[in-house]
C-alpha cells in the first residue's frame, strides 16, 4: 500500500552562483558519505556539480513531502541520504527522526522508491513510500 508520494523540482541555475556558494550548499545539504560519493564521481564543472546536487536536494524535499511532515519536528536534511547503487539506480537511506517517524507510522517494513530526472536547467525527483 502507498503511504505517501512526493515530488520536487529545482532550478539548477540557482546553485550556480559561484564555486563558494555551491561549496557551502554542499556542506549544508549533503552528509559526509554523500559528499564523498559526489567527489568520487569526479565532477569537474560548476554546472555538473550543481546538477548533481540539485537532484539530491530535490530528492530530500520529495522524501519529506511523501512522509507528510516537511522539514520540521526534528527531521533534517542529514536524516535523508541519496546514493546510487552499483547499477546507478538512486536509493534513499533514512536515519534519525525521518526513519523513526516512518517506523512509527508504517512499521519497519516501509520502502522508499526514488526516481531522479534532469533536463537542464531543471532537476526533479519523485518519491513513493510503500507501507
Amino acid at each position: 500500500m502507498i503511504f505517501g508520494i512526493g515530488t520536487d523540482i529545482v532550478n539548477v541555475t540557482r546553485l550556480e552562483k559561484s564555486d563558494e556558494f555551491l561549496s557551502r550548499f554542499i556542506k549544508r545539504s549533503l552528509s559526509k558519505p554523500e559528499q564523498q560519493a559526489m567527489q568520487d564521481r569526479g565532477l569537474a564543472t560548476l554546472q555538473s556539480k550543481a546538477l548533481y546536487l540539485a537532484k539530491r536536494f530535490a530528492a530530500k524535499e520529495a522524501v519529506v513531502k511523501a512522509i507528510g511532515t516537511g522539514f520540521k519536528d526534528g527531521i533534517y536534511l542529514s536524516d535523508i541520504e541519496v546514493f546510487n547503487d552499483d547499477n546507478g539506480r538512486p536509493t534513499v537511506v533514512l536515519s534519525g527522526n525521518a526513519e523513526k517517524y516512518l517506523i512509527k507510522v508504517c512499521g519497519d517494513s516501509f520502502k522508499v522508491h526514488l526516481s531522479l530526472s534532469d533536463d537542464y536547467p531543471f532537476a526533479s525527483a519523485l518519491v513513493v513510500i510503500e507501507q
